[in-house]
This record gives structure tokens, C-alpha cells and sequence, in this order.
């Protein structure tokens, strides 16, 4: 276990990036206080029982922040709270996430990507994304997503890339589940689709390029996109 005390390395002035890998980190609280020159952190199998909360205090011009292969059960508005709300890029796959609180992300105003794959989430609802209006990208494939709440996503206005590609079939989408997402190119989905459900889906959305019922590049219509697609049988 690495014994990171506050402001051990608050010295390290050019310092841009940090990486930890394979390295036990529990416990650590401002090892990087008042550092202003780190922009990214990448934590990977550091068995973490939970989110680092005091790790980040004083990173304060932090941009990136990626966390692989951990054991993260749920993901709260407070174990987020020592992170900058400038915050641009967050990653939190294969962290077996179960839950995501209310308005977890909701300081990251400025966030544009937003990765949770490989999780263990089973359902979305509006108040899990709340805050995020400036979201482009989202990645929840390789959950075990069953329902999708029809308002999940009337927050994410700018969402330009979705993805939600082998998850479980899903029981049932609402024709509203994607009415806000104008801005909407890529989408990914688990399960097959009828022509007339994919009318219903992504009407209105004149931006899609690619979905489990369309590849405008092809200029064909897809009622089984197997390579994107759990397929029930």
C-alpha cells in the first residue's frame, strides 16, 4: 500500500499527469493539494472499495479523469464533490458500479464525455444524469440495463454519441426515450427492432447517422444489427 499523506507531492510543480497502477491508494487524502498543473489521472486495479473522494482535494485545474478495474459500488454526489466541476472527461469501467445516486454528476457542468461500461447498472432514470447539459458522449454498454426511464435523458440535450450496446434485451422503450437528443448521430441498443418502432424511436432526429435500425452510410435499413445487438432468442 502506498502511503500517500496531504501535500506530499504538492511540490511538483510542472507536474501534467498522474498514474496509478496496480498500487493500493485507500485512505489517501491531498497528496496533490494545491497543485495546479495536473491535468489527468489515471487509476487502474487499485482495488478501491470505494470513489477517492480526498485524493482530489486541491487538484484544481484537473481535466481527465480515468478509473479501470476497480470495485466501486456506488457513485454519490458527495464522493464526487472534492473534483472540479471543470471537469471535461470522466471514465469509471469495470468498476462494478451498482448504483448511481441522485444528481451524482450534477457539479460537472462542463463534462462532455461521460464512460460507465462494464458496469453492473440495471436501470436509468432523469435524476442519474442530471447537471450534464454539456454531455457529448456516453458509454453504458456492457451493463445489465433493462429499463431506460422515458425522461432519462431530457438533460442531455447536446448528446451526440450513445451507447448501450450489450446490455440485456431491454424490456421495453418508450417512443420518448430519445424525443430531446437533437443532436443525436450514434446510438447503439440491445435487443431487435421493428421498422415501425424504429420510426417511432428516432423520429424527428434528422442528425442520426448510425442506430440499430439505420446506417445512413449504407443507405439500408437494419431490423437486426447483430454486430451491435443482443439478439434474444
Amino acid at each position: 500500500k502506498l502511503n500517500l499523506t496531504e501535500g506530499v507531492y504538492s511540490g511538483l510543480t510542472d507536474l501534467h499527469e498522474v498514474t496509478f497502477n496496480n498500487i493500493n491508494i485507500d485512505g489517501a487524502s491531498g497528496p496533490f493539494i494545491n497543485s495546479s498543473s495536473i491535468h489527468y489521472a489515471f487509476f487502474f486495479n487499485n482495488s478501491l472499495q470505494q470513489f477517492p473522494r480526498d485524493f482530489f482535494k486541491g487538484i484544481v485545474n484537473l481535466h481527465d479523469v480515468i478509473m479501470r478495474d476497480q470495485n466501486i459500488l456506488t457513485l454519490s454526489k458527495d464522493g464526487l464533490s472534492e473534483i472540479t466541476e471543470n471537469l471535461w472527461i470522466l471514465e469509471l469501467s469495470r468498476c462494478n458500479v451498482t448504483t448511481i445516486e441522485d444528481e451524482a454528476f450534477s457539479k460537472f457542468h462542463k463534462l462532455s464525455q461521460l464512460n460507465l461500461a462494464f458496469n453492473l447498472l440495471t436501470e436509468l432514470h432523469p435524476a442519474m444524469f442530471r447537471g450534464l447539459g454539456e454531455l457529448r458522449r456516453l458509454q453504458l454498454q456492457g451493463n445489465q440495463i433493462t429499463t431506460i426511464n422515458s425522461q432519462t435523458f431530457s438533460t442531455t440535450l447536446k448528446l451526440c454519441y450513445l451507447y448501450l450496446h450489450n446490455n440485456k434485451q431491454f424490456e421495453s422503450l418508450s417512443d420518448k426515450t430519445f424525443k430531446y437528443l437533437k443532436f443525436l448521430t450514434d446510438v447503439t441498443l440491445s435487443g431487435n427492432f421493428t421498422e415501425d418502432k424504429c420510426m417511432t424511436l428516432f423520429e424527428g432526429i434528422s442528425t442520426l447517422r448510425f442506430s440499430p435500425c439505420y446506417d445512413v452510410d449504407k443507405n439500408s435499413l437494419y431490423l437486426l444489427n447483430l454486430m451491435r445487438s443482443n439478439v434474444a432468442t
